[in-house]
This record gives structure tokens, C-alpha cells and sequence, in this order.
């Protein structure tokens, strides 16, 4: 039975800013630099360019029936484990299997894979680690702000030595909902996106008068695979409609 979840329907709402981003941000001027800084055993760790072909063995353009077959796979869940929801606004479907370790020592994890409206196939991977999840039988492994910072700094920094290339790559960015802690690119246009969520407050103004700089209280973090982030496979009225 088709549920629309809560949960995953916020991911995809969040993932709105991702596409919006992606199609209009420039790379910071300091990510090349910032690549070009890395020592030589770090730099020799990047390999070959970066390829992004959706999550594990979830791949870009695969059908329901294998993605199911991808996840109970990759996470040794059973069938039931897998939650099936919709965008209603969207027209997409969405898997998603909940309370996953995917990032050693990282918390559980709400992995989510979205279909296409209109190819019905894999087009995005997101991975969700909120404030409050709990995983294993004894409730532990509690997710708070300080494991959300500590789990984006662990994969910026994997993503920075991956082979992205420098003009594709944003780190660090303010967005009105948080923090693009990175973004980037492979050859074929498909995209990363790592995301910092949270509640923001009037900071402290400088001792030197400086002006008060927003704070971030992470609540979440994001991470997105998208196959086309310039023309998402999703529903849309089409121009003289209405």
C-alpha cells in the first residue's frame, strides 16, 4: 500500500534547495585552492575523477524491483523494512528504509531513493542523520548537533580528496536553511550535495564591534546523489496550462 511518510517527504522538500543551488551556484573561489592545499599522500588518495552512479549498488536508471533488491542487499533488511512513500507535488516515489548505519560511528541513517515521475527509474539517493534518531536495541548511538558537525567533517573532507573537479566544487556556502557544506560534480553532470540544516540565532556581536553573525544549530544533515540536477525528473505544468 502507497503511504506518503512524513519524513520522507520533508527529505525531498529539502532536496528542492539542492536543485536550486545546483543549477545557479558558482564554485567558491577558494575550493581549488583548497584541493591544490592537499598534501601529496592525500592528493594521491583522490584516484581517478570522481564518478557518481547513485548509493552502493543502487544504481542511477534501475527499477523499483532492483533497487528493493539493492537495499535488502546492501543493509541486510528484509522486504518490510522498506517504506514506500510519494511527493504528491512532485509525482515521484520514493523507498526508504530508516535507522541504517552508513557512516561508521556516524548514528542511524534514513536512506531514501527516489523515481523518476516520468522514467519511473532511479534519479536520486538522499541520506538523512537527525537530531533524536536512535539505532541499535539499547538506544544507542544517539544523534545529536555534535555528531551532525563531526559526520560533515568527515565527509567533506572524503569528498574533497574524490577526483571532483575543481571548477564543479562549492564548500562552505550560507543557504537560508543552513550550511552547503559541499557540492560536486562528475563528468556526466550527476551531482553530490552535503547539507547542514538547522535553526539559526542572532550570534554575539565582536568584542571590535563587529557585527553579529548568525549561529546554526544543526539539526540535520543531508546527503544528496542526483543524477540531473538541471532537469529533475519530476512533475511539472507545462507553460499556458492555466
Amino acid at each position: 500500500m502507497m503511504i506518503f511518510d512524513r519524513r520522507a517527504g520533508w527529505l525531498l522538500a529539502a532536496t528542492a534547495t539542492l536543485f536550486s543551488f545546483g543549477a545557479h551556484a558558482q564554485a567558491a573561489p577558494e575550493a581549488p585552492a583548497l584541493i591544490e592545499a592537499l598534501t601529496g599522500s592525500e592528493a594521491a588518495t583522490r584516484g581517478a575523477p570522481a564518478t557518481i552512479e547513485g548509493f552502493r549498488s543502487a544504481k542511477f536508471g534501475m527499477d523499483e524491483a532492483a533497487v528493493r533488491s539493492a537495499i535488502e542487499s546492501d543493509f541486510g533488511v528484509a522486504s518490510d523494512a522498506i517504506v514506500e512513500s510519494a511527493n504528491g507535488a512532485e509525482r515521484t516515489r520514493i523507498l526508504t528504509v530508516d535507522g541504517v548505519e552508513v557512516l561508521d560511528g556516524g548514528g542511524p541513517a534514513a536512506v531514501s531513493y527516489v523515481f523518476g515521475y516520468e522514467s519511473n527509474t532511479l534519479g536520486q539517493v538522499s541520506v538523512l542523520w537527525a537530531v533524536g534518531g536512535e539505532g541499535g536495541e539499547g538506544g544507542e548511538q544517539v544523534v545529536n548537533a555534535d555528531k551532525l558537525v563531526a559526520n560533515a567533517d568527515v565527509l567533506q573532507n572524503y569528498f574533497l580528496q574524490s577526483g571532483y573537479a575543481a571548477d564543479s566544487v562549492v564548500v562552505n556556502v550560507p543557504v537560508p536553511e543552513g550550511l552547503v557544506v559541499f557540492r560536486g560534480s562528475d563528468a556526466e553532470g550527476h551531482m553530490a550535495v552535503l547539507l547542514l540544516r538547522g535553526t539559526l540565532a542572532e550570534g554575539e556581536a565582536g568584542a571590535d564591534g563587529a557585527a553579529a553573525q548568525p549561529v546554526l544549530t544543526p539539526t540535520n544533515l543531508l546527503l544528496a546523489y542526483l543524477a540531473d540536477p538541471q532537469k529533475p525528473d519530476v512533475f511539472r505544468v507545462e507553460p499556458g496550462q492555466f
